[in-house]
């Protein structure tokens, strides 16, 4: 573990406040959820929670199934990270955090459009629509499709489809 130097007193309550820096740093939100986690030397561990991180199989499943059908890259989102890839961008995606923008500008709506900055490093000159996935109504990340042609209404009922599977699932 790092070393902040940062020391925080708990009040009567029990409460701690997370320094903003850190917050910034790790993407921490007001209203989103931290697991708390106690180690083998006792030290207590906070990590963001996200329902869609348990199906990371699930979802790469998904992607790829969607991949075949639609021949897209299809990528699969927690609200602050790409989980899952399949197709040409597979290598240079996995495991990347979601541009700012990007995280910040999902909410409950499709947003297609041309041209997309998917982490704060790489951008695609190419056809997108972004499906969120909506469990007991906030969202928990999203679909995200790439393509060299403009994205047909087909393909957004696929991914559309799934993230409701995965929203009903997660519940």
């Amino acid at each position: 573990m790092k070393k902040t130097g940062i020391i925080r007193r708990i009040d009567n309550l029990g409460r701690i406040v997370i320094p903003k820096e850190i917050r910034s740093t790790l993407r921490i939100k007001n209203g989103d959820n931290l697991e708390i986690y106690v180690n083998d030397k006792d030290d207590i561990v906070l990590r963001k929670f996200s329902l869609i991180d348990k199906l990371l199989d699930l979802s790469i499943a998904l992607s790829e199934t969607i991949n075949s059908i639609t021949k897209a890259t299809t990528i699969i989102t927690n609200n602050d990270k790409i989980l899952a890839v399949s197709g040409k961008h597979k290598r240079s995606l996995e495991n990347s955090n979601l541009s700012s923008e990007l995280s910040n500008n999902i909410n409950n709506e499709i947003i297609r459009g041309k041209g997309i900055y998917l982490t704060d490093e790489k951008s695609f000159d190419e056809y997108y629509l972004v499906v969120p996935i909506i469990s007991s109504g906030d969202r928990q990340g999203s679909i995200i499709i790439l393509s060299d042609n403009e994205v047909t209404d087909e393909e957004e009922k696929i991914v559309s489809i799934v993230t409701t599977f995965l929203g009903n699932y997660i519940e």
